[in-house]
């Protein structure tokens, strides 16, 4: 997208996300209104829910939007800014609407600086004639039924976004409508751009919404019944898209936060509990994850799960398993380098934190010291333990299989500096 200005954002942004703007502009709804430099800053409050909004502007063109709603949350700023943004926009540009700063004086809620002082004096401007949604509300329920119906048999990826805002409950079988919806955007392509992957997350956030606030009212069967099948086709499409997508990665991960949310949620009913052990431990185990993507959520959501069903000596034996396999790979990649040392650890916390067993913990690490941070973790852990000796032959076990470990100093810049740091450490004791 071209950068968005105050001269230009009107033209430049989705209409209808400007109407909204405009009308939330002359709703009076702005609570708190501030200026530092090039920042601006204002609170919306609507239905007692406040959301706060920040724009900078260094040199005429706005450079980072922040703001705390869901919608900015889920889609970003990149594609179109969220309402509570543009109706900013509209205040930098043409002044505080009159009702509006009646409200900020009366509140006394506006900084002193000279330009928010002028943006309160600014009249408002004129509403535009024949908006969207004075088009929208004249119309017939036949005509926009009518219209609907051409606009989706003309464009799948309407219908598909149509299906997953209206269907119901219990209606509609989520994997289909998730499925129709990426092949909707990705057509017969292989591979998917960033732009298109960008235009899946709009697609499914209007589902992932409703997941959440189903489970913000307790609704957890239903918010599971949405966010299973999401993150098991968003988990799909990963390996196909080309580069690598921010707006993409960062919804996966909201998606993973939700379920780890639900699972950690004490008011979960106890048979849900057990299922949702059931279908992660699963997927974890079977490796349905994808590793290099998100072996690190996938596991967060595995132990939350895990704890909250009084379970931790299953992920204890799954990490071992992934272990023995993951130490008999060749190391091709980095990425299997780090995936290896991280469940090194993750077993780690398991026995030493919450099965309580230390000398299980140690023998991890001993078995599997053939990985360098591990071997270093060994002398660490045995210098704190006060077994001096014992931390001193590892380190001699270093300095006598240097081939073993040389090209891992190589890598892992690290390491180097922790073995640096324990060979002064150790000619000291």
């Amino acid at each position: 997208m071209s950068e968005i200005t105050l001269s230009n954002f009107a033209d430049l942004l989705d209409p209808d996300q400007i109407d909204k703007g405009r009308n939330l502009y002359n709703s009076g709804v702005i609570v708190d209104f501030s200026q530092n430099g090039d920042i601006t800053k204002a609170v919306f409050e609507e239905k007692k829910q406040k959301t706060t909004t920040t724009i900078t502007i260094p040199r005429k063109e706005v450079s980072l939007i922040q703001c705390s709603c869901a919608a900015h949350l889920t889609e970003g700023w990149d594609d179109d800014p969220c309402v509570h943004a543009v109706a900013l926009l509209f205040v930098l540009k043409n002044g505080m609407p009159e009702i509006q700063a009646k409200i900020l004086k009366k509140t006394g809620k506006v900084n002193s600086t000279e330009k928010a002082k002028k943006i309160l004096t600014e009249k408002a401007p004129k509403k535009r004639k024949n908006s969207t949604d004075d088009l929208l509300f004249s119309l017939e329920k036949n005509e926009l039924q009518a219209f609907l119906q051409e606009v989706m048999a003309q464009n799948k990826e309407i219908k598909s976004q149509f299906m997953l805002y209206f269907a119901s409950n219990t209606v509609p079988d989520y994997n289909t409508l998730i499925e129709e919806t990426i092949k909707s955007i990705k057509g017969r392509r292989r591979y998917i751009a960033v732009a298109e992957a960008g235009r899946i997350v709009v697609a499914l956030s209007s589902l992932f919404k409703k997941a959440a606030d189903a489970e913000a009212k307790g609704y957890f069967a239903d918010a599971l019944t949405i966010i299973r099948p999401l993150l098991s086709k968003l988990n799909e499409t990963t390996d196909f898209i080309e580069n690598n997508s921010v707006k993409f990665n960062r919804f996966v991960e909201n998606c993973f936060d939700l379920r780890i949310q639900i699972a950690q949620n004490t008011a979960l009913p106890d048979a849900l509990k057990q299922e949702e052990f059931r279908l992660i431990h699963a997927d974890y185990s079977g490796d349905k994850i994808s590793q290099v993507y998100w072996g690190k959520k996938a596991y967060e959501a595995f132990f939350a799960i895990a704890k909250s069903t009084n379970q931790i000596a299953i992920v204890a034996d799954v990490l071992e398993e992934k272990i023995r396999n993951a130490s008999r790979m060749y190391y091709v990649y980095t990425w299997h380098y780090q995936y290896r040392l991280k469940l090194l650890r993750d077993l780690y916390v398991v026995y030493q934190e919450y099965l309580k067993d230390a000398s299980k913990a140690e023998k991890v690490f001993h078995e599997n010291r053939d990985l360098l941070p591990i071997i270093l973790d060994l002398v660490e852990i045995n210098i704190w333990k006060g077994e001096i000796q014992t931390a001193k032959d590892y380190f001699r076990e270093i300095k006598k299989t240097d081939k073993v470990y040389r090209s891992q100093l190589y890598e892992d810049r690290n390491s180097v500096v922790r073995f640096d740091a324990l060979t002064i450490k150790i000619n000291e004791l």
